[in-house]
């Protein structure tokens, strides 16, 4: 099973989802009363979206942690992939 799931699309596949589903229910749990449009257009200043795409990479780091401790090195080569990916976003917006 291990062989299985050491592939570097798979690990870039769950890099590029687990920051966007606990980016989801992070802005969900903020009970606010403010509509999901109104929050992220309050992130939409750029020092602000870059801080939220950090917090954003906290499960990404994660990851990586579980996927070196398992030795699933492929694996972990892509999810670092996808958090080269956020990297580069973050920095786009902020140049921007």
């Amino acid at each position: 099973m291990k062989k299985i799931l050491d592939r570097p699309w798979i690990g870039a596949l769950m890099g590029l989802l687990f920051p966007a589903i606990f980016g989801l229910l992070f802005l969900e749990s903020i009970h606010v009363g403010l509509s999901f449009e109104e929050i992220t257009s309050f992130l939409h200043t750029p020092s602000l979206m870059v801080k939220f795409l950090c917090v954003m990479l906290f499960p990404d780091m994660g990851g990586v942690f579980v996927l070196n401790s398992l030795e699933m090195w492929k694996a972990c080569r892509g999810m670092f992939g996808a958090i080269g990916i956020y990297t580069i976003i973050g920095i786009i917006i902020f140049c921007l």
